[in-house]
């Protein structure tokens, strides 16, 4: 019951942060929001860090801290740009599939999988082909914002546009 109560918790905190997100992306734009949204995490997390003491990190654990932290900033900006372009119900489901791309990549890097988590990987991968093959209201495949949920650079355009009604 405890693990059911996470895992709707969870889902309920990811719905409300992209729904958030999105209509701030829309509102202000992407790099706005990504500032803002950085910013209000730092304000608790330095006091926590400090609180939590421990060693100061060193060669590569830095490295990999900075790796990591530009990989979070970019992937945020990255579907910040898409919600901001794109369909909300497109963009949501690439962008929460990043487990089951570290799944893959464990993968890649020799791990073993169990029957259920390779399946479990396969229907994943048929919401993505799924959520990416959706139409948009002019019967396109709005593919700036599946290029940008997916992560590859592309132009996110001005603060000062404003997306289509």
């Amino acid at each position: 019951m405890i693990a059911i109560a996470g895992g709707l918790g969870a889902a309920l905190a990811w719905a409300a942060t992209t729904l958030c997100s999105a209509r701030a992306s829309r509102t202000i734009g992407a790099l706005p929001t990504l500032a803002w949204v950085m910013l209000v995490g730092l304000v608790p997390a330095v006091p926590a860090v400090l609180a939590a003491g421990g060693d100061t990190p060193r060669g590569s654990a830095l490295g990999w801290l900075a790796a990591s932290g530009f990989g979070n900033v970019a992937g945020l900006g990255l579907v910040y740009a898409a919600v901001r372009h794109g369909k909300i119900g497109v963009v949501a489901p690439i962008a929460s599939t990043e487990g089951a791309v570290a799944a893959v990549v464990a993968v890649v890097l020799g791990e073993h999988l169990s029957p259920g988590v390779g399946t479990t990987l396969g229907v994943v991968v048929v919401g993505i082909v799924l959520a990416a093959a959706a139409r948009g209201t002019e019967g396109r495949t709005p593919r700036r914002s599946v290029l940008l949920a997916c992560g590859p650079r592309s132009r996110s355009g001005s603060a000062s546009t404003r997306p289509a009604a």
